[in-house]
């Protein structure tokens, strides 16, 4: 990812979350080398994604990182959902790049 130059990728989704039977949506990215002075703009179909946080305890800057938060069901579309990323800010004393190299999404049913 290069600082102020969004990156877009996308996924498919074949249910329909938008049913009742759905308990969670969870959204998640993997990172290389994030570390907490980094500021990222996460979207998910137009929708902001303000509430990303580390879904385990931080890793050293040369690991790997995942980013996740709750969805609510009307920010997942059936079929292809558009994911956009900005680094708005690197911290300046990472000399490798951030990169991404997972978006889940995980849909937990009821019962």
């Amino acid at each position: 990812l290069e600082s102020g130059v969004p990156a877009r990728t996308h996924f498919q989704v074949g249910a329909n979350v938008k049913t009742g039977d759905i308990s969670e949506l969870r959204f998640r990215l993997h990172l290389w080398d994030l570390t907490a002075r980094d500021d990222l703009a996460v979207t998910l179909n137009d929708h902001a994604l303000d509430s990303l946080a580390p879904g385990a305890p931080e890793q050293t800057s040369t690991g790997g990182q995942w980013l996740e938060c709750h969805l609510r069901a009307d920010q997942v579309e059936r079929g292809e959902n558009r994911v956009e990323l900005l680094v708005r800010k690197r911290d300046e004393s990472m000399r490798t790049p951030l990169t991404l190299d997972a978006v889940q999404l995980h849909v937990r049913h009821k019962g």
